[in-house]
């Protein structure tokens, strides 16, 4: 605790993917890859935050949570050369599952 809470109140203020890139590497937190754990790291902070133990800087983006699709700035164009209807289409076919010839026993 006393580690972030001076990092917190270090001169040059650190941003919370900073202060979480930092305790990282301080206390040597790796996956099994070796990639620093950002992630858990930065969720534990957040956790603590809420329990009263510090206050974190303010987060650089307020994205909303959720899937944020890439948008085009165009409609997409139509379809070509897709029949209309479904009984239309050739060339399909439904897969017909697989079955094993049975054995008997004894046989």
């Amino acid at each position: 605790m006393q580690m972030v809470i001076g990092l917190l109140k270090a001169e040059v203020p650190l941003t919370r993917n900073g202060l979480a890139r930092e305790l990282c590497r301080r206390l040597d937190l790796r996956d099994l890859k070796g990639d620093w754990q950002m992630a858990t790291t930065s969720k534990a902070l957040r956790e603590l935050e809420a329990q009263g133990l510090w206050q974190l800087p303010e987060p650089l983006s307020r994205r909303s949570p959720g899937w944020h699709p890439t948008r085009l700035n165009r409609p997409v164009p139509a379809p070509l050369g897709i029949p209309e209807l479904l009984a239309d289409v050739r060339g399909i076919a439904s897969p017909r599952p697989h079955t094993r010839p049975s054995r008997s026993i004894g046989g």
